[in-house]
Protein backbone atom coordinates (compact mmCIF):
# COMPACT_ATOMS: atom_id res chain seq x y z
CA UNK A 1 0.00 0.00 0.00
CA UNK A 2 0.97 3.64 -0.32
CA UNK A 3 0.20 6.25 2.30
CA UNK A 4 0.42 9.79 0.98
CA UNK A 5 0.76 11.29 4.46
CA UNK A 6 2.07 9.98 7.79
CA UNK A 7 1.94 6.59 9.48
CA UNK A 8 1.42 6.86 13.26
CA UNK A 9 1.41 3.65 15.29
CA UNK A 10 0.36 4.35 18.87
CA UNK A 11 -1.07 0.96 19.89
CA UNK A 12 -1.50 -2.57 18.62
CA UNK A 13 0.61 -4.03 15.81
CA UNK A 14 0.87 -2.86 12.22
CA UNK A 15 1.94 -5.87 10.11
CA UNK A 16 3.42 -5.24 6.68
CA UNK A 17 3.99 -8.82 5.59
CA UNK A 18 2.11 -11.89 6.86
CA UNK A 19 2.68 -14.75 4.47
CA UNK A 20 2.97 -12.70 1.27
CA UNK A 21 5.74 -10.35 0.17
CA UNK A 22 4.56 -6.76 0.50
CA UNK A 23 6.02 -3.31 0.15
CA UNK A 24 4.49 -0.33 1.91
CA UNK A 25 5.40 3.21 0.92
CA UNK A 26 5.03 6.14 3.31
CA UNK A 27 5.36 9.53 1.65
CA UNK A 28 5.34 11.37 4.99
CA UNK A 29 6.71 10.51 8.44
CA UNK A 30 6.58 7.30 10.46
CA UNK A 31 6.09 7.42 14.22
CA UNK A 32 6.02 4.40 16.54
CA UNK A 33 5.18 5.05 20.20
CA UNK A 34 4.33 2.69 23.07
CA UNK A 35 2.55 0.38 23.09
CA UNK A 36 2.52 0.34 19.29
CA UNK A 37 4.59 -2.08 17.21
CA UNK A 38 5.65 -1.93 13.57
CA UNK A 39 6.08 -5.53 12.38
CA UNK A 40 7.79 -5.95 9.05
CA UNK A 41 7.33 -9.71 8.67
CA UNK A 42 5.89 -12.72 10.47
CA UNK A 43 6.94 -15.32 7.89
CA UNK A 44 9.77 -17.78 8.38
CA UNK A 45 10.26 -18.17 4.62
CA UNK A 46 13.37 -16.47 3.38
CA UNK A 47 11.62 -15.81 0.07
CA UNK A 48 8.97 -13.61 1.68
CA UNK A 49 9.90 -10.04 2.46
CA UNK A 50 8.28 -7.10 4.16
CA UNK A 51 9.69 -3.73 3.13
CA UNK A 52 8.79 -0.26 4.33
CA UNK A 53 9.83 2.70 2.17
CA UNK A 54 9.92 5.96 4.11
CA UNK A 55 10.39 9.40 2.55
CA UNK A 56 9.96 11.43 5.74
CA UNK A 57 11.24 11.31 9.32
CA UNK A 58 11.28 8.09 11.32
CA UNK A 59 10.63 8.11 15.05
CA UNK A 60 10.72 5.04 17.29
CA UNK A 61 10.82 6.53 20.76
CA UNK A 62 8.83 4.13 22.90
CA UNK A 63 7.20 1.41 20.84
CA UNK A 64 8.92 -1.24 18.83
CA UNK A 65 10.08 -2.33 15.39
CA UNK A 66 10.11 -6.06 14.80
CA UNK A 67 10.69 -8.92 12.43
CA UNK A 68 8.74 -11.60 14.26
CA UNK A 69 9.38 -14.40 11.83
CA UNK A 70 10.25 -17.58 13.67
CA UNK A 71 13.54 -18.95 12.46
CA UNK A 72 16.10 -19.25 11.17
CA UNK A 73 15.44 -18.94 8.33
CA UNK A 74 13.81 -15.55 8.67
CA UNK A 75 11.64 -13.72 6.23
CA UNK A 76 13.12 -10.42 5.18
CA UNK A 77 12.27 -7.20 7.00
CA UNK A 78 13.75 -3.98 5.67
CA UNK A 79 13.22 -0.26 6.24
CA UNK A 80 14.44 1.79 3.27
CA UNK A 81 14.85 5.55 3.56
CA UNK A 82 14.08 6.89 0.10
CA UNK A 83 13.51 10.61 0.47
CA UNK A 84 14.92 13.05 -2.07
CA UNK A 85 17.50 15.50 -0.75
CA UNK A 86 18.36 18.42 -3.01
CA UNK A 87 21.04 19.99 -0.85
CA UNK A 88 18.56 22.18 1.00
CA UNK A 89 15.32 20.27 1.60
CA UNK A 90 14.38 16.62 1.88
CA UNK A 91 16.51 15.62 4.88
CA UNK A 92 15.07 12.76 6.93
CA UNK A 93 15.66 12.52 10.69
CA UNK A 94 15.94 9.24 12.61
CA UNK A 95 15.03 9.28 16.31
CA UNK A 96 15.58 6.15 18.44
CA UNK A 97 14.53 4.99 21.87
CA UNK A 98 12.13 2.10 21.26
CA UNK A 99 12.99 -1.56 20.81
CA UNK A 100 14.09 -3.40 17.68
CA UNK A 101 13.32 -7.11 17.69
CA UNK A 102 14.64 -9.66 15.24
CA UNK A 103 16.68 -9.12 12.06
CA UNK A 104 15.43 -5.72 10.88
CA UNK A 105 17.55 -4.29 8.06
CA UNK A 106 18.03 -0.56 7.45
CA UNK A 107 19.07 1.05 4.18
CA UNK A 108 19.63 4.61 2.96
CA UNK A 109 18.86 4.79 -0.75
CA UNK A 110 20.78 6.82 -3.30
CA UNK A 111 19.53 10.39 -3.18
CA UNK A 112 18.24 10.15 0.40
CA UNK A 113 19.77 11.92 3.42
CA UNK A 114 19.20 10.33 6.85
CA UNK A 115 20.27 12.48 9.78
CA UNK A 116 20.77 11.05 13.25
CA UNK A 117 18.68 13.18 15.60
CA UNK A 118 21.13 13.30 18.53
CA UNK A 119 24.57 12.09 19.61
CA UNK A 120 22.98 9.13 21.40
CA UNK A 121 20.68 8.14 18.53
CA UNK A 122 21.35 4.55 17.44
CA UNK A 123 20.22 2.21 14.72
CA UNK A 124 20.45 -1.21 16.32
CA UNK A 125 19.06 -4.75 16.26
CA UNK A 126 20.34 -7.97 14.69
CA UNK A 127 19.85 -6.89 11.09
CA UNK A 128 22.11 -5.11 8.62
CA UNK A 129 22.72 -1.45 7.87
CA UNK A 130 23.63 -0.07 4.44
CA UNK A 131 24.34 3.38 3.05
CA UNK A 132 24.04 3.04 -0.70
CA UNK A 133 26.28 4.92 -3.10
CA UNK A 134 24.71 8.35 -3.55
CA UNK A 135 23.03 8.24 -0.14
CA UNK A 136 23.89 10.58 2.72
CA UNK A 137 24.32 9.85 6.43
CA UNK A 138 24.40 12.60 9.05
CA UNK A 139 26.50 11.56 12.05
CA UNK A 140 26.26 13.10 15.54
CA UNK A 141 27.85 10.44 17.77
CA UNK A 142 31.19 11.31 19.40
CA UNK A 143 32.34 7.87 18.17
CA UNK A 144 31.30 8.47 14.57
CA UNK A 145 30.43 5.33 12.62
CA UNK A 146 31.89 1.91 13.35
CA UNK A 147 31.96 -1.49 11.69
CA UNK A 148 31.28 -3.56 14.82
CA UNK A 149 30.44 -3.14 18.48
CA UNK A 150 28.07 -0.97 20.45
CA UNK A 151 29.62 2.42 19.70
CA UNK A 152 28.66 5.14 17.28
CA UNK A 153 25.31 5.99 15.75
CA UNK A 154 25.11 2.66 13.90
CA UNK A 155 25.06 -0.40 16.17
CA UNK A 156 23.26 -3.06 14.12
CA UNK A 157 24.95 -6.39 14.81
CA UNK A 158 24.60 -7.58 11.22
CA UNK A 159 26.90 -6.36 8.47
CA UNK A 160 27.34 -2.60 8.34
CA UNK A 161 28.07 -1.31 4.85
CA UNK A 162 29.24 2.29 4.41
CA UNK A 163 29.64 2.87 0.69
CA UNK A 164 32.67 4.91 -0.34
CA UNK A 165 30.38 6.45 -2.94
CA UNK A 166 28.05 7.81 -0.25
CA UNK A 167 28.13 11.20 1.46
CA UNK A 168 28.90 11.68 5.15
CA UNK A 169 28.17 14.73 7.27
CA UNK A 170 29.67 14.96 10.77
CA UNK A 171 27.55 17.55 12.55
CA UNK A 172 27.73 16.70 16.24
CA UNK A 173 27.50 19.05 19.18
CA UNK A 174 30.62 17.69 20.91
CA UNK A 175 34.02 16.44 19.74
CA UNK A 176 33.83 13.50 17.33
CA UNK A 177 36.05 10.92 15.68
CA UNK A 178 35.05 9.76 12.22
CA UNK A 179 35.28 6.12 13.30
CA UNK A 180 36.61 3.05 11.50
CA UNK A 181 33.45 2.83 9.40
CA UNK A 182 34.58 5.78 7.28
CA UNK A 183 37.04 4.42 4.73
CA UNK A 184 36.09 6.78 1.91
CA UNK A 185 33.36 9.13 0.77
CA UNK A 186 32.03 10.88 -2.28
CA UNK A 187 31.37 14.10 -0.37
CA UNK A 188 32.62 14.53 3.19
CA UNK A 189 31.46 17.42 5.35
CA UNK A 190 32.83 18.36 8.78
CA UNK A 191 30.38 20.72 10.48
CA UNK A 192 30.68 20.26 14.24
CA UNK A 193 28.76 22.94 16.15
CA UNK A 194 30.02 22.18 19.66
CA UNK A 195 31.37 24.90 21.90
CA UNK A 196 34.95 26.09 21.52
CA UNK A 197 37.34 23.34 22.64
CA UNK A 198 34.66 20.70 22.09
CA UNK A 199 34.01 21.06 18.37
CA UNK A 200 36.65 18.93 16.65
CA UNK A 201 36.05 16.13 14.17
CA UNK A 202 39.17 13.95 14.10
CA UNK A 203 39.92 11.77 11.10
CA UNK A 204 40.45 8.16 12.22
CA UNK A 205 42.32 6.88 9.15
CA UNK A 206 43.36 7.79 5.63
CA UNK A 207 40.41 8.08 3.25
CA UNK A 208 39.80 8.91 -0.42
CA UNK A 209 37.30 11.55 -1.53
CA UNK A 210 35.43 11.16 -4.82
CA UNK A 211 33.70 14.56 -4.82
CA UNK A 212 34.08 17.48 -2.43
CA UNK A 213 35.60 18.01 1.01
CA UNK A 214 33.90 20.72 3.06
CA UNK A 215 34.79 22.12 6.50
CA UNK A 216 32.01 24.49 7.50
CA UNK A 217 32.03 24.64 11.31
CA UNK A 218 34.41 23.67 14.07
CA UNK A 219 37.75 21.97 13.47
CA UNK A 220 38.49 19.12 11.08
CA UNK A 221 41.63 17.52 12.48
CA UNK A 222 43.30 15.35 9.88
CA UNK A 223 46.06 14.35 12.32
CA UNK A 224 48.73 12.72 10.11
CA UNK A 225 46.20 11.03 7.81
CA UNK A 226 45.17 12.13 4.31
CA UNK A 227 41.87 12.93 2.63
CA UNK A 228 42.97 13.34 -0.97
CA UNK A 229 40.64 13.35 -3.93
CA UNK A 230 40.91 10.12 -5.89
CA UNK A 231 41.23 12.05 -9.17
CA UNK A 232 41.50 15.67 -10.22
CA UNK A 233 38.33 17.73 -9.75
CA UNK A 234 35.94 18.82 -7.01
CA UNK A 235 36.12 21.56 -4.43
CA UNK A 236 37.86 21.91 -1.09
CA UNK A 237 35.98 24.46 1.00
CA UNK A 238 37.19 25.69 4.38
CA UNK A 239 35.02 28.10 6.34
CA UNK A 240 35.82 26.38 9.64
CA UNK A 241 39.32 25.20 10.61
CA UNK A 242 41.39 22.60 8.75
CA UNK A 243 44.09 21.18 11.05
CA UNK A 244 47.07 19.49 9.39
CA UNK A 245 49.60 17.45 11.37
CA UNK A 246 51.21 15.36 8.63
CA UNK A 247 54.50 15.85 6.84
CA UNK A 248 53.76 13.51 3.91
CA UNK A 249 50.94 12.29 1.72
CA UNK A 250 49.42 15.58 0.62
CA UNK A 251 50.67 18.75 -1.00
CA UNK A 252 54.45 18.84 -0.59
CA UNK A 253 55.69 17.86 2.84
CA UNK A 254 52.25 18.07 4.43
CA UNK A 255 48.89 16.33 4.37
CA UNK A 256 47.06 19.27 2.80
CA UNK A 257 44.47 17.50 0.60
CA UNK A 258 45.50 17.01 -3.04
CA UNK A 259 43.73 16.82 -6.42
CA UNK A 260 41.01 19.41 -5.68
CA UNK A 261 40.80 21.82 -8.58
CA UNK A 262 38.90 24.53 -6.67
CA UNK A 263 40.10 25.79 -3.29
CA UNK A 264 37.76 28.09 -1.34
CA UNK A 265 39.23 29.40 1.91
CA UNK A 266 36.91 32.37 2.51
CA UNK A 267 36.28 32.89 6.21
CA UNK A 268 38.18 29.79 7.35
CA UNK A 269 41.50 28.86 8.94
CA UNK A 270 44.16 26.42 7.78
CA UNK A 271 46.52 25.38 10.55
CA UNK A 272 49.80 23.54 9.90
CA UNK A 273 50.14 21.96 13.29
CA UNK A 274 53.12 19.60 13.37
CA UNK A 275 54.85 20.62 16.58
CA UNK A 276 58.36 19.94 15.26
CA UNK A 277 57.89 21.71 11.94
CA UNK A 278 59.13 19.88 8.84
CA UNK A 279 55.99 20.83 6.90
CA UNK A 280 55.76 22.79 3.68
CA UNK A 281 53.01 25.40 3.51
CA UNK A 282 51.01 24.93 0.32
CA UNK A 283 50.92 28.08 -1.79
CA UNK A 284 47.95 27.51 -4.13
CA UNK A 285 45.10 28.84 -1.99
CA UNK A 286 44.69 32.45 -0.97
CA UNK A 287 44.36 31.82 2.74
CA UNK A 288 41.89 33.64 4.91
CA UNK A 289 43.55 32.77 8.22
CA UNK A 290 46.84 30.86 8.28
CA UNK A 291 48.16 29.38 11.53
CA UNK A 292 51.56 27.78 12.00
CA UNK A 293 51.54 25.65 15.13
CA UNK A 294 55.11 24.36 15.23
CA UNK A 295 56.83 25.02 18.54
CA UNK A 296 60.25 23.97 17.26
CA UNK A 297 61.82 23.47 13.88
CA UNK A 298 60.89 25.12 10.61
CA UNK A 299 57.89 25.20 8.30
CA UNK A 300 58.78 26.22 4.75
CA UNK A 301 56.71 28.11 2.19
CA UNK A 302 56.26 26.02 -0.95
CA UNK A 303 55.57 29.16 -3.01
CA UNK A 304 54.29 32.71 -2.62
CA UNK A 305 51.87 32.89 0.31
CA UNK A 306 48.79 35.11 0.30
CA UNK A 307 47.02 35.69 3.63
CA UNK A 308 44.02 37.99 3.74
CA UNK A 309 42.94 37.45 7.33
CA UNK A 310 45.04 36.55 10.39
CA UNK A 311 48.57 35.15 10.24
CA UNK A 312 49.57 33.36 13.44
CA UNK A 313 52.91 31.80 14.31
CA UNK A 314 53.84 30.00 17.51
CA UNK A 315 56.72 30.68 19.90
CA UNK A 316 59.71 28.48 19.12
CA UNK A 317 58.74 27.88 15.51
CA UNK A 318 60.01 29.41 12.26
CA UNK A 319 58.30 30.16 8.96
CA UNK A 320 60.95 30.23 6.24
CA UNK A 321 59.86 32.06 3.09
CA UNK A 322 63.20 31.07 1.47
CA UNK A 323 64.89 33.13 -1.26
CA UNK A 324 62.09 32.54 -3.75
CA UNK A 325 58.76 33.22 -2.06
CA UNK A 326 56.99 36.39 -0.94
CA UNK A 327 54.40 36.90 1.77
CA UNK A 328 51.51 39.16 0.76
CA UNK A 329 47.80 39.75 1.16
CA UNK A 330 45.66 41.99 3.31
CA UNK A 331 47.02 40.46 6.54
CA UNK A 332 44.36 42.16 8.64
CA UNK A 333 45.93 40.77 11.83
CA UNK A 334 49.46 39.47 12.46
CA UNK A 335 50.13 37.46 15.60
CA UNK A 336 53.78 36.53 15.18
CA UNK A 337 54.91 34.77 18.33
CA UNK A 338 57.68 32.90 16.54
CA UNK A 339 60.10 33.80 13.74
CA UNK A 340 59.53 34.68 10.10
CA UNK A 341 62.58 34.54 7.86
CA UNK A 342 62.84 35.90 4.32
CA UNK A 343 65.83 35.66 2.00
CA UNK A 344 64.11 37.16 -1.04
CA UNK A 345 66.52 39.59 -2.72
CA UNK A 346 65.50 42.88 -4.29
CA UNK A 347 66.20 41.37 -7.71
CA UNK A 348 63.36 38.91 -7.10
CA UNK A 349 60.95 41.25 -5.29
CA UNK A 350 61.20 44.70 -3.77
CA UNK A 351 58.47 43.68 -1.31
CA UNK A 352 59.40 40.36 0.30
CA UNK A 353 56.84 40.91 3.05
CA UNK A 354 54.11 43.58 3.32
CA UNK A 355 55.10 47.11 4.26
CA UNK A 356 53.63 49.13 7.11
CA UNK A 357 52.74 46.15 9.31
CA UNK A 358 53.39 45.45 12.99
CA UNK A 359 55.39 42.28 13.54
CA UNK A 360 55.69 40.56 16.90
CA UNK A 361 58.24 37.85 17.53
CA UNK A 362 61.31 38.06 15.29
CA UNK A 363 61.66 38.98 11.62
CA UNK A 364 64.85 37.92 9.83
CA UNK A 365 66.04 39.36 6.51
CA UNK A 366 68.72 36.95 5.31
CA UNK A 367 69.28 37.44 1.57
CA UNK A 368 72.74 36.78 0.20
CA UNK A 369 72.39 39.71 -2.23
CA UNK A 370 70.82 43.15 -1.85
CA UNK A 371 67.50 43.09 -0.01
CA UNK A 372 64.87 45.64 1.00
CA UNK A 373 63.90 45.83 4.67
CA UNK A 374 60.26 46.86 4.64
CA UNK A 375 58.99 49.80 6.68
CA UNK A 376 57.00 48.69 9.67
CA UNK A 377 57.09 48.06 13.39
CA UNK A 378 59.26 45.17 14.51
CA UNK A 379 59.56 43.53 17.90
CA UNK A 380 62.92 41.91 17.15
CA UNK A 381 64.61 42.62 13.80
CA UNK A 382 67.57 40.59 12.54
CA UNK A 383 69.51 41.49 9.38
CA UNK A 384 71.86 38.75 8.23
CA UNK A 385 73.31 37.23 5.08
CA UNK A 386 75.95 38.73 2.80
CA UNK A 387 73.57 40.99 0.87
CA UNK A 388 73.35 44.68 1.73
CA UNK A 389 70.14 45.52 3.60
CA UNK A 390 68.26 48.67 2.57
CA UNK A 391 66.29 50.05 5.49
CA UNK A 392 63.17 52.01 4.55
CA UNK A 393 61.89 55.19 6.13
CA UNK A 394 59.28 54.40 8.77
CA UNK A 395 61.05 51.50 10.47
CA UNK A 396 60.37 51.14 14.19
CA UNK A 397 62.16 48.74 16.54
CA UNK A 398 60.32 47.77 19.74
CA UNK A 399 62.95 45.49 21.24
CA UNK A 400 66.22 44.17 19.77
CA UNK A 401 68.09 44.94 16.53
CA UNK A 402 70.67 42.39 15.42
CA UNK A 403 73.05 42.82 12.45
CA UNK A 404 75.07 39.80 11.39
CA UNK A 405 77.42 39.50 8.40
CA UNK A 406 75.73 42.17 6.33
CA UNK A 407 76.01 45.81 5.33
CA UNK A 408 73.23 48.12 6.51
CA UNK A 409 72.81 51.82 5.88
CA UNK A 410 70.55 53.94 8.04
CA UNK A 411 68.07 56.24 6.25
CA UNK A 412 66.75 57.82 9.46
CA UNK A 413 67.46 57.85 13.16
CA UNK A 414 66.73 54.55 14.88
CA UNK A 415 65.51 53.98 18.41
CA UNK A 416 66.36 50.56 19.81
CA UNK A 417 64.69 49.94 23.21
CA UNK A 418 66.49 46.62 23.63
CA UNK A 419 69.90 45.29 22.60
CA UNK A 420 71.66 46.58 19.48
CA UNK A 421 74.06 43.90 18.26
CA UNK A 422 76.59 44.36 15.45
CA UNK A 423 78.17 41.01 14.73
CA UNK A 424 81.54 40.11 13.30
CA UNK A 425 82.02 41.05 9.65
CA UNK A 426 79.08 43.45 9.77
CA UNK A 427 78.99 47.06 8.63
CA UNK A 428 76.47 49.61 9.88
CA UNK A 429 76.50 53.04 8.25
CA UNK A 430 74.92 55.35 10.82
CA UNK A 431 74.99 58.41 8.55
CA UNK A 432 74.42 61.78 10.19
CA UNK A 433 71.40 60.55 12.12
CA UNK A 434 71.03 60.25 15.87
CA UNK A 435 70.39 56.70 17.06
CA UNK A 436 69.04 56.05 20.54
CA UNK A 437 70.02 52.78 22.18
CA UNK A 438 68.13 52.11 25.43
CA UNK A 439 69.55 48.64 26.01
CA UNK A 440 73.03 47.24 25.62
CA UNK A 441 75.36 47.95 22.68
CA UNK A 442 77.18 44.83 21.49
CA UNK A 443 79.81 45.31 18.78
CA UNK A 444 81.69 42.09 18.13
Amino acid sequence: IKIGGNLNITGGTYNICDGTTRNDTIVGNVSVTAPGVLCLNTSSSNTINGTLYVAGNFTNTGGGIANWASGPPYGGGTIIFNGTYNGTTGMQTYTSGGTVGGPVNFMINSGAYLQMAAPGTTIYGTGTFTVASGGTLGVKSPDGITTTGATGNIQATGTRTYSTGANYIYNGTAAQTTGNGLTGAFNLTSSNIGSSGNNTVTLSSTIAIGGNLTVTNGIFDMSTFTANRSSSGGTLTVTGTLLLGGTTGGQGNSNFPTNFTTLTMTGGTVSYDNATGSQTVYSAPAYNNLTLGNTSGTQTAAGNLVVNGTLTTTAGGTLDMTAANTLSGTLSTITNNGTISTSVPTATSTTPIPTGKTWGGTIIYAATTAQNVMAGTYNNLTLSGAGAKALQTGTTIQNNLTLSGTTTTAVEGLTVPGIFTIGSGTSFSAGTFTHNIAGNWQNS
